[in-house]
């Protein structure tokens, strides 16, 4: 495994690795924890789950799993639908957009993916996303134009709600 983490990933160790994932019926082990969530949001990041090939990262991972389910024992486990409720709360207001992967146009006309942070107006909040419309030029000295944007709830990493300023986090 010690060559993964250093990424010098080879054709036999990546099959032995996808051979064990089919072994261990994964596909039906994240089909059964999707189907105990209790959102749209829990139910895709279910979906999505990938194994940890790291060590300590999968020991973060068990402990993490460890203190929910203390949390459950004692019947104090917080409600996870109140996120859904703070998104569909912003409906109509102007956000600030926190994307690590904005596309930018830069000196030259040169295409970039970038972090950036843009103003946009959420429009909706389904189970599966967001959408919002904002403004994008196509160069320096161009009018902007309008752009949609449909993002998948489980693409929304945190909502920062502050007195002068709300932040969706990409």
């Amino acid at each position: 495994m010690n060559c993964v983490r250093r990424g010098h990933e080879s054709g036999a160790l990546v099959a032995r690795m996808k051979k064990s994932l089919e072994r261990l019926e994964f596909s039906e082990v994240k089909d059964l924890v999707s189907a105990f969530a209790s959102s749209a949001l829990g139910r895709s990041v279910a979906v999505e789950m990938r194994p940890y090939w790291d060590v300590e990262r999968a020991t973060r991972a068990l402990e993490e799993t460890g203190e929910v389910m203390a949390l459950i024992a004692s019947g104090s486990l917080p409600s996870t639908g109140g996120f859904h409720d703070v998104l569909k709360s912003l409906i109509g207001h102007v956000v600030t957009i926190a994307n690590p992967e904005s596309y930018e146009i830069a000196m030259g006309g040169v295409q970039k993916i970038t972090t950036g942070f843009y103003k946009a107006k959420v429009l909706s909040v389904t189970d599966d996303y967001v959408s919002w419309v904002s403004e994008f030029a196509h160069g320096k000295g161009t009018k902007k134009e309008p752009v949609k944007s449909y993002i998948p709830l489980h693409r929304v990493k945190r909502v920062s709600l502050m007195k002068a300023e709300r932040l969706i986090h990409l």
